[in-house]
Parts: structure tokens; sequence; C-alpha cells
């Protein structure tokens, strides 16, 4: 392909804001998918897959984890019931099966592909990924380790607040955390899992998130976030 049918995304998404009302998370999601639907698309056939594709160029691999999580996963019970006919993804590892060269200065590729139905359009992205972020955004819960003594990865509760949360059904929602906490570069201000000091089996918590943040950072993590932890 020429390098003109790939359009660059930024290379930053900018915390979003509850002071001015503005939430660049999902503005910068959309605009995303938007690019997406503006490039050409294309046959691939590499051998790992036949399949159409159209790719674009973004900031680092947060962003590449942070629009697959949220457009393979999170449309599930946005849109329908299914999992998506499509998929976002990309790094260096598909990059790579799908034959494009390495990019310079951190950015990477990011690919749509296997899709065999129409996209869904900007307006369609828009409402089913506010109803995705507005399920993700609310639920926290403040709780104390004595509740919750086999929490796995723990914090010092003199320098943290623990919040708990029961799961929505959006797979990777830990996750999708911990890359944007990378990507509004709070990674050390706050963390989110699932983790548990239980057999995966008997996992009475299986369907319990946790998320630990710094006590002076929790206006930082609500601004960001657009959450409302006490």
């Amino acid at each position: 392909m020429e390098s003109n049918q790939h359009i660059y995304c930024d290379n930053k998404i900018k915390s979003t804001s509850i002071q001015d009302g503005t939430d660049y998370l999902l503005e910068y999601c959309v605009n995303t998918w938007e690019k997406f639907l503006s490039v050409e698309e294309y046959d691939c056939k590499t051998g790992w897959t036949d399949a159409k594709i159209r790719s674009i160029i973004v900031g680092t691999y947060d962003h590449v984890r942070i629009m697959n999580i949220i457009i393979t996963f999170g449309f599930i019970n946005s849109i329908s019931k299914e999992r998506p006919t499509y998929r976002v993804d990309g790094g260096e590892k598909i990059s790579k099966l799908l034959g494009f060269p390495r990019l310079k200065n951190g950015n990477e590729w990011l690919f749509l592909y296997n899709y065999k139905k129409d996209l869904p359009n900007k307006e369609v992205v828009h409402s089913s990924l506010k109803r995705m972020f507005d399920k993700i955004r609310s639920g926290w819960e403040k709780s104390c380790l004595d509740d919750h003594p086999r929490i796995f990865l723990k914090k010092d509760t003199a320098m943290y607040f623990l919040y708990i949360k029961k799961k929505n059904d959006i797979e990777m929602e830990d996750t999708l955390f911990r890359f944007l906490a990378s990507a509004f570069d709070l990674k050390t201000e706050m963390t989110c899992h699932n983790y548990w000091d239980y057999d995966l089996n008997e996992n009475p918590y299986k369907d319990i998130m946790y998320m630990w943040v710094k006590k002076d950072s929790i206006e930082k993590v609500n601004d960001a976030f657009m959450l409302n932890l006490l």
C-alpha cells in the first residue's frame, strides 16, 4: 500500500476531564474508528489470514491495546449479544505477520480486519461506546483488606485506597484500566486487577475487580478517568 493510504492518529490520548465535561477518551476512540472508515480496504493474503484489512498508524502500543479491548471486546453487549464480526489489533507481532514494516519513534500499526458485514457508522460507535464507558466508570466502592484478605496484588494501605467492583460483561475490563493508566501517565498512581489468591476454579471472587489508587492522587485519577471515587 502507498503511504498516503495510511492515516496517522493522535499520538496521545488526552485525559478526560470532569472539569470541562469533555470525554476525550470517547472522542479518541470514535475518531480512530472514523479514520478506519476513511481509508481504503485491501485484500491481505499472507498465509496467516486471508482477509480484508484497513490500516492506520497510532502513537504507541498502549493505544493498540486500548483500541483492541474497546472495539474488539467492548462492543459485546453494546451493539449485540454476539461477538463482533471484526477485530481491531496491532503491534509488532501482528504487523510482521501481515507483512508491514516496523515503524519508528514508537509508533504502531493498528489494523481493522476479519470484517464480513457492513461496519457500523460513527454515530452507532459513539452511542455504544458511551454506554460501555458509563458501565466501566460506575460501581466502584471503597473497601479494605480486612474485608478482602485474598487480594493477590496488595498495596500499602497507608498510601493507597482500595476500591472494589463487580465486573461488567466486558472482557478484559481490568486490563483496559491498566493500559489507560499507562496512556494517561498514571501507572504509579493507580492499578486495576482481577487476580485473587485462589485456585482459578475455586475463586469466589472471579467476577470482582479491585483498584488501588494513591491517596494523594484521587482527584487526578477521578479527573482523568471521569470516575467518582471518594
